[in-house]
């Protein structure tokens, strides 16, 4: 664009009197051609520049496409991953919740116990200081 751009200013320098023409002198009708002549080749040339690469794009699309729905899956195939990590973990969570509660209620069983079990020493040690025989020592 750039290149059009000088070419054109040039085309308008010459014509207003500028470029390789005398300040006076209109520019003649060979430089007319000529520069015309360059600007079509430039124009053409561009234009070939510009088929190539949309060609090359062309090319690349099936290639894009197929990578963006392959990214499109995969990104699909983690959503339902997530959601099922996300199930699984509330399902665990359930799971360790209760385990816990089961736990608490074995231990609080289990320290039942043995604060009966350690009233009843205490109860046979006062007998035995006491010097009389207890209906709970062993025999």
């Amino acid at each position: 664009m750039k290149k059009v751009s000088l070419i054109l200013a040039t085309l308008l320098g010459v014509s207003c009197g500028g470029g390789a023409s005398k300040a006076s002198e209109p520019a003649t009708k060979t430089e007319m051609e000529y520069l015309e002549a360059r600007l079509r080749q430039h124009i053409a040339q561009e234009r070939l520049d510009i088929e190539k690469n949309l060609s090359e794009a062309k090319g690349k699309l099936p290639d894009v496409l197929a990578a963006e729905a392959r990214v499109k899956a995969a990104l699909e195939e983690l959503r339902k991953l997530q959601a099922e990590v996300e199930e699984d973990r509330k399902q665990m969570e359930q799971k360790v919740t209760a385990a816990r509660e089961e736990l608490l209620q074995v231990l609080e069983g289990e320290e039942k116990l043995l604060v009966d079990r350690l009233r009843t020493l205490r109860a046979v040690l006062e007998q035995l200081r006491e010097g009389r025989p207890s209906e709970n020592m062993p025999k």
